[in-house]
């Protein structure tokens, strides 16, 4: 594995660990209120 392959994995992992951060959090407050929807 290059150096490469290495920096484009890991910036699609940063970016797929912030996209499940968001989802937690909305689901989190989707839970809490329900009325909200």
């Amino acid at each position: 594995m290059s150096y490469h392959t290495q920096q484009q994995s890991r910036h699609s992992v940063s970016e797929v660990l912030y996209f499940a951060h968001g989802c937690s959090l909305l689901f989190m407050v989707l839970r809490l209120n329900p009325s909200c929807i």
